[in-house]
């Protein structure tokens, strides 16, 4: 259903739900679905469900992986999807970016904890990535563009959805300046980070992540089957390899065999 469609611009749960319970008239709970807000969507709560679409799920779950395998065995760096981040900050309340990248961890985070107090980590943003979606898209374009600047944020990147999400997606990225984010100059692989040493742009309407120029990020589902598909192979050359052994060995003990019985006539 298109974005502009008179229905999905009424449809109060357009941003998401959360659920609320109540305490019915016999006595048992009743989960009841409560729309989220503008509000709500750019400080959310940990349970809350936020809509979302094929595309921007894709997109964001493939910068995740890329920028993982970009600082994987990099002491200190940290790569995190939808996690809420506590900037502790003075008048700044947490959010949760689709994808955040931190170095300097000095100790290790709890996966269980549903919010980074930044500061208290030790820990430096370097990077927010935001996919957007029709019905939040201005609010990744502005008023986060606001929170991240004043986090301190080196860069920012968002993969916009400027109208049909089938016309693909379109890449803005931004350094940080002390006045203002700037915007990052468009090569061939999209944008240089170099704190991570990637590239991370579009392709073809979708996202990518390059390493040194040359290597591009496969998503991680197509990783997985390279790797069923490698260790399938191998079990298969393993099982080809033990059969012709065990064929050397019984021509072995038959040849052993007939040794022993012509060795009397001998």
């Amino acid at each position: 259903m298109s974005a502009s469609s008179p229905f999905w611009d009424t449809d109060p749960f357009r941003i998401g739900q959360r659920y609320r319970t109540e305490v019915r008239a016999d006595g048992r709970l009743k989960a009841i679905p409560v729309p989220l807000t503008e509000e709500d969507f750019l400080y959310p709560q940990p349970d809350d469900q936020f809509t979302g679409n094929v595309q921007h799920g894709e997109a964001m779950w493939y910068l995740y992986h890329a920028v993982g395998c970009g600082i994987r065995g990099r002491a200190g760096f940290r790569c995190f999807t939808r996690l809420s981040l506590d900037w502790q900050r003075a008048g700044m309340r947490p959010n949760a970016p689709d994808v955040s990248v931190f170095e300097d961890f000095v100790t290790p985070f709890a996966t269980n904890r549903h919010t980074l107090p930044v500061l208290d980590s030790g820990a430096k943003p370097v990077l927010v990535i935001e996919v957007t979606v029709p019905s939040t898209r201005h609010l990744d374009l502005e008023v986060k563009w606001a929170i991240y600047h004043a986090a301190g944020v080196p860069y920012y990147l968002v993969f916009d959805w400027p109208g049909d999400a089938r016309g693909g997606l379109v890449l803005l990225g931004y350094r940080w300046t002390e006045r203002e984010y700037v915007p990052l100059q468009l090569a061939t692989h999209g944008v240089w980070i170099d704190p991570i040493q990637l590239w991370i742009g579009v392709a073809e309407g979708k996202a990518t992540a390059h390493m040194c120029d040359i290597y591009q990020i496969p998503p991680a589902v197509e990783m997985i089957e390279r790797e069923v598909a490698r260790k399938r192979a191998a079990a298969a050359e393993k099982a080809r390899a033990d059969a012709a052994q065990q064929q050397m060995d019984a021509l072995a003990r038959e040849l052993a065999d007939l040794k022993a019985r012509l060795a009397p006539q001998g």
